[in-house]
């Protein structure tokens, strides 16, 4: 990560690493590097990758996490919609 120029490309490293995490099955690490990238340019890609990980903890708090965020999407993507439509 020293070699990336900018800040979106440290972003987009880390969420590569997060999905080689995923991928190994070490979900604490892929989650490490997903909450880096919650409040970046990368927002809506890393939480839907976010809610892959909560479910593959596979316990009732992590599938309530996974939930809002889905919701909180849904949510977005109705707004998004209904403001293209006028």
């Amino acid at each position: 990560m020293k070699k990336a120029k900018n800040q979106e490309d440290k972003n987009v490293i880390k969420f590569h690493l997060a999905l080689t995490f995923f991928k190994s099955k070490d979900y604490d690490k892929a989650y490490e590097f997903l909450k880096e990238l919650e409040n970046t340019s990368l927002k809506s890609d890393p939480q839907r990758f976010l809610t892959k990980v909560f479910l593959a903890f596979s316990d009732l708090k992590h599938i309530e996490k996974a939930k809002a965020i889905l919701e909180s999407l849904m949510n977005l993507q109705k707004a998004s919609l209904l403001a293209t439509s006028f």
